[in-house]
């Protein structure tokens, strides 16, 4: 009597001991897996909150002098850099942009060929700053180096100037310029959207 009791026994033991076993391989596994899962959700989130390049003043795409900046319906080459000059000329001999006094000019010299099909006002399509050493940014204008209109025909290619106005005894401290651009993905302006794309290229 007593060795069965003792074998009923030692079976419900082996029994229970085996299924605590089991049970626990089963949250270990659960467990295993739930890590697993926490360990590769990160990775998918940052792929996803990654921004493109482009998008912002914080991500711009990078360009060297020369490049060509291609949107929908216009083309911006970035051709030269004039640096500080005390007037704007142009092309065209009897356009002149007067710099307000005490001033100098930080000129960046560009051609803009427009293939959209409606007359536009290349100014509202681009905007630029100079930023230097420091951080120190200045607003540069759009300025028409060929003609004294404001407007861009369809199909029309035209120099164009971006000019930044700084005190002269700042402009003797400022170093290493580099252009921020906030381009128009497209110039029409029949086109609601205000899509922009960002550039930044090196001046120095």
């Amino acid at each position: 009597m007593n060795s069965r009791v003792c074998t009923r026994r030692g079976f419900l033991l082996a029994g229970a001991a085996i299924a605590a076993t089991v049970s626990g391989t089963a949250l270990f596994g659960c467990s295993a897996k739930e890590d697993q899962k926490q360990e590769q959700e990160p990775s998918a989130t940052e792929e996803k909150s990654a921004p493109e390049p482009g998008s912002s003043a914080d991500c711009p795409i990078e360009i060297s002098m020369g490049d060509e900046i291609r949107v929908d319906d216009a083309i911006l080459t970035i051709d030269s850099c004039d640096g500080f000059c005390d007037e704007l000329r142009g092309t065209d001999p009897t356009y002149s942009l007067k710099i307000d006094d005490g001033k100098l000019a930080f000129l960046v010299r560009c051609t803009l060929t427009y293939e959209g099909k409606t007359e536009i006002i290349p100014s509202g399509c681009i905007k630029a700053q100079i930023v230097f050493d420091g951080d120190y940014k200045f607003r540069a204008s759009l300025e028409d180096t060929e003609k004294i209109v404001s407007s861009i025909a369809p199909l029309e290619t035209r120099g164009v100037t971006l000019c930044a106005q700084i005190a002269e005894g700042t402009a003797k401290q400022l170093t290493g310029p580099v252009l921020l651009l906030d381009v128009a993905k497209r110039f029409d302006p029949d086109d609601k959207s205000k899509e922009t794309v960002c550039y930044r290229c090196p001046l120095s």
